[in-house]
């Protein structure tokens, strides 16, 4: 038989469990409130608890002032402004060509940058005719500075069809967490080696890379400036990083955060750098990646940082698959790679490699088209199962449009190339007027000259 409940115990329970729920929401962080959240059953709601009630106490140091409360009832009503720069500041303000961008709201403090076009900015306030603005750089930390715009005006609707350009970006120092994290994962002990105007940390004890690299990278920004007819908009500031180890490497690639597949080298031109490794690859492995991330910088600093998969790849990998001889000499004219015998199997890498998957596609009517290469999103270019032959197609389309330095087909790339580092939008439409011809009528002699190449 069932006792029924006394009015009266339920009246002091009920009061019992209230004032137990009122203590514990002023004190979330209670030994027994701690301990409860490893007991079962009871502990995800304990955690839960915690983290609702918690949540609700301020830091000390980050309570409001009296002066940040409105009393309304006797009830404490708290106003938070969440940071702006956080959650995208808005309201926007248009932003004339060759505008400074002060560091303070004062025409004698620090120029932090000058805008080179029309620029839509992010307002955080306003001071008078000062304006407090978040000036986007690609690829780079966003610059927080002060504009003066006196009488502003709304732009009129032309002159909004003239967004900023992405122009190249001047070389940045490594970052300095980047430097430390790299140097505390070399197990073998880091050494500091001039590499041209590069620094080179590393803990190989032995390289033939190391041995050649002054005269490489000399040779590569020779080399670079002549086919593709840019110039940098600064000296080289970067680092290069090469580690002993695979294992090393990876480490520090995912220490990095490193958002793509980056196996055996990458470059990170924001942060300053280049890494890769050596463990057992051969010389010219070695230093086809060395000037394959090496021109990514160049690029960086030359043409944009903005640039098309098919474009930035075919660049770094068209001189990273030319010859270089024992020197460190490039010969972009001439194709480089390796060739091992397995067995009865030969085994082609690099310029040859690349060569040979393209014409056997080609053999069997599987080969994409300049139109179909350019028009793939980053994502479709990189996906994994065909990230080589994209990155081979690139670099062979740069190779035929540039196999005469002198004839049309060059000229009109470099001039392509030319309106790009100046801000000239990129599109297909672009490319085809400096070539001077339609995109499919070009492919009949990319194939053709395709065919006609050899290993040689």
């Amino acid at each position: 038989m069932r006792r029924r409940s006394s009015p009266v115990w339920l009246l002091f329970t009920g009061l019992a469990l209230l004032s137990a729920v009122t203590w514990l929401t002023r004190h979330p962080d209670a030994e027994i409130v701690r301990e409860a959240v490893e007991w079962p059953l009871v502990g995800p709601v304990a955690k839960k608890f915690r983290q609702a009630y918690l949540a609700r106490e301020a830091d000390p140091e980050k309570r409001p002032t009296p002066g940040d409360l409105e009393i309304h009832r006797r009830v404490e009503v708290v106003t938070v402004v969440p940071d702006p720069v956080v959650v995208g500041a808005k309201p926007y303000v248009w932003v004339q060509p060759d505008t400074p961008i002060y560091s303070e709201p004062d025409r004698e403090s620090r120029i932090l940058f000058t805008t080179r076009a029309l620029a839509n900015l992010s307002t955080l306030r306003r001071e008078a005719d000062w304006y407090r603005v978040i000036q986007p750089v690609a690829d780079e930390p966003a610059i927080l500075g002060w504009v003066i715009l006196e009488g502003h005006q709304e732009p009129q609707p032309i002159r909004l069809s003239t967004p900023e350009p992405v122009l190249p970006l001047a070389a940045n120092p490594i970052a300095p967490e980047s430097l430390s994290s790299a140097t505390r994962l070399m197990s073998d002990g880091t050494r500091e080696i001039d590499c041209g105007p590069y620094r080179l940390f590393t803990d190989v004890v032995k390289s033939t890379t190391i041995a050649l690299c002054s005269d490489l990278v000399e040779d590569l920004e020779r080399v670079y400036r002549t086919r593709y007819g840019l110039s940098p908009v600064s000296p080289p500031a970067e680092t290069i990083l090469l580690f002993a180890t695979s294992e090393d490497y990876l480490d520090f690639r995912d220490e990095e955060e490193i958002s793509f597949e980056a196996h055996i080298a990458h470059t990170f031109p924001s942060r300053g750098y280049v890494a890769l490794y050596e463990a057992d690859r051969s010389a010219l492995e070695l230093i086809s990646s060395l000037v394959h991330e090496l021109t990514h910088l160049l690029n960086h600093r030359s043409v944009g940082p903005a640039l098309p998969a098919w474009l930035a790849e075919g660049l770094a990998d068209d001189l990273a698959e030319s010859s270089i001889d024992s020197e460190g000499k490039l010969s972009p004219g001439l194709l480089g790679g390796e060739s091992r015998q397995l067995g009865d199997l030969t085994l082609n890498s690099g310029g040859t490699g690349s060569l040979l998957r393209l014409q056997t596609l080609d053999q069997l009517g599987k080969l994409p088209g300049l139109q179909e290469l350019i028009q793939l999103e980053s994502k479709e270019f990189y996906q994994p199962e065909r990230a080589q032959l994209h990155y081979a197609l690139s670099s062979f389309w740069i190779r035929y449009l540039l196999r005469d330095p002198e004839d049309e087909l060059a000229k009109g790339f470099r001039s392509y190339l030319d309106d790009i580092s100046k801000g000239t939008q990129i599109t297909e439409a672009l490319l085809a007027e400096h070539l001077g011809d339609d995109l499919e009528n070009l492919e009949a002699g990319f194939r053709q000259w395709l065919r006609s190449q050899n290993l040689g």
